[in-house]
């Protein structure tokens, strides 16, 4: 059939082309089919609406832009990132440093530099997030260079401050991880990546967009290390316990805490350091030397044979220690005549004052796990007698510590906890006289009291510095008092509870001054806002919603008793399931009616 009209589109060809649709199919997205025969240019469509049958013209492939420009634009953006920071002021002019910070570390810039104030900081921005990346051809190997797959590059002088706060103010409330004063930045970046870098990662804590990003680099280089290369180091070990140690900076958006935690705990089994010294015949080649390769690999070492790692051995146990009493379902790492070798060597080589913290640290766990393992149902013991137990227990450590741990805060604080947590079960328990629980009871509400004044002892400029654990025993205090601000037992004076100095209002209350009165002192003369004043606010609010879900259940008891019907609560709030998280890890016994009744604020995060 002839077309009854021309194309009208210029550019068109006339009849159909080799796997081509015509024009007319192409705009109304129909399938364009050929009509039979050979020598056919017209598709059935066309042919039967009697239309011309045109293919239009291919359209051209724009390629990309011209790449060799992009990297200078790159190129040029990284050299005046690099001069812009170089020449800012000093670090004793930065707000939120503390004023003996001049002496103690060296004069770098800050960490973050905002060009536009309506503008994001440069180092979370996509361009920035580029310019980061290594360049192509700078790295020899993955053996040569273990870090090149940190995409994140920090100018040299700021890895350095970052380093050096670390060292000053950080390194010291963790001593199962020590950088010898005499050891450089340089050395222990070139012997020791991993470690190197979770440092400056966790001091990086002025700047959160920066320490996001490097948090998730160092938790890919876990699971490249680790997972898919089997890296076996102590390197490695340490560094992920430093990051466990101070796992806040990156707990609101990656929870894998427990996961870091395990792994720590496999990798001090596949390094060989959780066992002595072999001294006895090895077993013979065969199934069995082959079985135990096929499940942790071949060892590196067969023992500790440096400080270093019986430092890291005990430091695995001193954590997974402190989680077992937090969180109850965590098994600690058994007792060994091993994990004591450890510490008397350690005593014995006498090379640092804080190895004496860390064996007394390992000491205390050893003495409290007999309360949590569970061996002993405190149902079947009197109160009395288990309460003289863990006094005496107590009272007979804090006797026989050193002299250079007498009037150690941090130390008597983890102390005081350990002695309130063993103290907590005989809330439960129902065994012996009321007059009995009251004593043990009042003398867990006295260690409470005792735990808060330690904490508002620390200098408001080093809060930024404590690990997570220390938060951890604050936290678990606040719940305690809750607790026994609503216990209904004989014996048990809850007017006291609610009207002491140690009550739950006044703790808080004490509790949201010394924040605020941090958050102020580091803004310093300028008052002007910053990432680590806005987290001692953040905590002063939860704190003023948890005296909300006080009163209101204050209002609700209060009301259920002038009431003749059942206790029903209401005009509440409802349940906000955000809360529930602010005091997730601990066991149902201890924090589950709390946080039920704690969403009843409608606090909005």
């Amino acid at each position: 059939m002839t077309p009854t009209a021309a194309s009208p589109y210029p550019t068109d060809t006339l009849g159909l082309r080799t796997n081509r649709a015509c024009r007319n199919c192409v705009q109304i997205k129909a399938k364009c089919v050929p009509v039979p025969g050979s020598n056919s240019f017209t598709c059935q469509r066309c042919h039967r609406l009697d239309k011309v049958c045109t293919t239009p013209a291919p359209v051209p492939r724009h390629r990309g832009r011209n790449k060799s420009n992009r990297v200078a634009q790159l190129e040029e953006r990284i050299n005046n990132l690099t001069s812009l920071l170089t020449s800012t002021k000093p670090a004793d002019e930065v707000p939120n440093q503390p004023s003996s910070h001049a002496q103690q570390s060296m004069l770098t810039p800050p960490v973050s530099i905002i060009h536009d104030p309506d503008q994001p900081s440069c180092q979370s921005s996509s361009h920035a997030k580029s310019a980061c990346r290594p360049p192509p051809g700078n790295s020899a190997s993955n053996d040569a260079d273990k870090t090149t797959h940190f995409r994140t590059r920090l100018p040299p002088a700021i890895e350095e401050r970052l380093f050096s706060d670390f060292r000053t103010y950080m390194n010291g409330y963790f001593p199962y991880v020590i950088i010898p004063p005499q050891v450089s930045s340089a050395s222990v970046r070139e012997e020791k990546p991993f470690l190197f870098r979770t440092c400056i990662a966790v001091a990086c804590h002025v700047d959160p967009p920066v320490q996001r990003q490097l948090g998730e680099e160092l938790f890919r280089h876990i699971g490249e290390r680790m997972l898919l290369k089997a890296e076996k180091s102590l390197d490695l070990l340490q560094g992920i316990l430093v990051l466990i140690s101070w796992y806040q900076c990156y707990n609101f958006y990656n929870p894998q805490w427990m996961n870091l935690l395990h792994l720590a705990s496999a990798l001090a089994i596949d390094l060989g350091i959780n066992r002595p010294n072999h001294s006895g015949p090895w077993p013979p080649v065969g199934m069995v030397v082959d079985t135990n390769q096929l499940i942790h690999g071949k060892s590196v070492n067969h023992g500790c044979k440096t400080s270093d790692e019986r430092r890291a051995l005990l430091g695995v146990y001193y954590l997974t220690a402190e989680l077992a009493a937090c969180f109850r379902r965590v098994d600690s790492m058994q007792w060994t005549h091993h994990l004591e070798d450890c510490c008397n060597a350690l005593l014995a080589a006498d090379e640092y004052t804080s190895d004496i913290e860390a064996v007394q640290m390992v000491r205390l766990h050893r003495m409290v796990g007999r309360y949590h393992d569970g061996s002993v149902p405190l149902e079947n013991v009197p109160i009395s007698t288990y309460a003289r137990c863990v006094q005496d227990d107590f009272q007979r450590f804090r006797k026989d510590l050193p002299a250079s741990l007498d009037g150690s805060t941090r130390f008597e604080l983890h102390v005081l906890s350990h002695e309130i947590s063993s103290l907590e079960h005989i809330m439960s328990s129902g065994v012996d006289t009321a007059l009995a629980r009251a004593g043990a009871l009042y003398t867990c509400l006295k260690r409470v009291g005792n735990l808060i004044d330690c904490f508002t002892k620390f200098p408001a400029t080093r809060l930024q510095y404590i690990p997570f654990m220390i938060w951890i025993h604050l936290l678990h205090a606040i719940i305690v008092i809750a607790k026994l601000s609503f216990l209904e037992a004989e014996g048990w004076d809850l007017q006291y509870v609610r009207t002491s100095e140690t009550s739950f209002p006044a703790t808080c209350t004490g509790l949201i001054a010394y924040l605020e009165a941090a958050s102020r002192q580091c803004q310093g003369e300028s008052q002007v806002p910053s990432p680590v004043s806005a987290r001692f606010n953040m905590s002063a609010e939860k704190l003023r919603q948890c005296l909300k879900w006080y009163e209101n259940k204050i209002q609700a008891e209060a009301e259920s008793m002038a009431s003749t019907e059942p206790c029903v609560v209401r005009n509440l709030p409802p349940f906000d399931p955000a809360l529930e998280g602010f005091f997730e890890g601990f066991d149902d016994g201890l924090w589950a009616d709390f946080t039920g009744d704690f969403g009843n604020t409608g606090m909005q995060f």
